[in-house]
Parts: structure tokens; C-alpha cells; sequence
């Protein structure tokens, strides 16, 4: 299955670029937080979907240059038994947009468990928890870069003003 989310960040590439590059733990402990985020939301919009609380680790590699910018390979896959949640595959992209801003890509995919069962079972369910997940913690790293881009601003201001 693929999962694609794509928004900006109000920063300028080199910024979101050297960001993403620092902050694997922190990545990390995002992507558990928007798992469970997600699956808030996802059983509040499919209530009594019984879809089972599970933690998750992130990795995110070294960035590699791509001609549609640079990108950070991540590995999410859950904790303990895992037979049947995905391992996902994917690469974060960041790309300029203009000088004060940058996109931000996800593109990943995996391949549900337990075969045509889990399948059916992730076209219900599964793949939307998947699409939320990743939209939060997306949105939770551009945020980040943002806040610490005018972070960086206010003080080269103050200290050159």
C-alpha cells in the first residue's frame, strides 16, 4: 500500500534540511505520539473498529541527494509482535520552494499482513490509520522546523539589531 502526504514549511531549505538532519530522537518520539494520535482520531471515526493500541520506532537515515531534493529514508515499524502491523518504508523528502520556503514529501509503502485477509482488513481500516499517522507526524517535524527557524531569526535579529 502507498501512503503519500505532502505539505510546506515556512522555512528556508537549508534550515528544514539541517533540522531533519539533527533530529532523529526526536523524530522518533514524534512518530509515537502522532501513532497514538492517529489512532485516536481513526476510532473515533470508525467507532468499535477494536484496531489494538501499538507502539512504534522510527528510524530516519542519513539524507541522500535526489533530483527532486533531499531524502531522509525512514523505517517505521511497530514493537514486539508485529505480525500484524506493517513495516513501512519510506522516504521524506524536502525540496525548495522559494527562498523562505520549503515542501515537505512522504512517500511510503507497505504490504499489509496475513495476506488477502489483512489486505481486505487494511482497506478498511488499517491504511487510514497508516494515512493519519503520518500526516500528523509530518505536520509535527514542519512545525518544528518552523518554530526553530523564527527561533534563529529572533536571535540573529536581537543580537545584530
Amino acid at each position: 500500500m502507498l501512503v503519500r502526504y505532502f505539505t510546506s514549511a515556512r522555512a528556508p531549505h537549508a534550515h528544514v534540511e539541517a533540522v531533519m538532519s539533527d533530529l532523529e530522537r526526536e523524530m522518533a518520539d514524534s512518530a509515537k505520539d502522532a501513532y497514538r494520535e492517529g489512532e485516536n482520531l481513526h476510532q473515533r471515526m470508525e467507532a468499535g473498529s477494536g484496531v489494538p493500541a501499538k507502539e512504534v520506532l522510527l528510524n530516519v537515515g542519513q539524507g541522500r541527494i535526489r533530483r527532486d531534493g533531499l531524502a531522509f529514508p525512514v523505517t517505521w515499524r511497530a514493537t514486539g509482535p508485529t505480525m500484524l502491523f506493517p513495516r513501512m518504508q519510506a522516504d521524506l523528502v524536502v525540496s525548495p520552494i522559494d527562498e523562505t520556503s520549503t515542501s515537505v514529501v512522504f512517500e511510503g509503502t507497505y504490504e499489509p499482513p496475513l495476506g488477502f485477509v489483512g489486505g481486505a482488513f487494511d482497506r478498511l481500516v488499517m491504511n487510514r490509520l497508516a494515512e493519519m499517522t503520518v500526516k500528523i507526524w509530518v505536520d509535527r517535524v514542519v512545525e518544528l522546523a518552523e518554530s526553530t527557524w523564527v527561533e534563529s531569526e529572533r536571535h540573529r535579529l536581537e543580537t545584530t539589531g
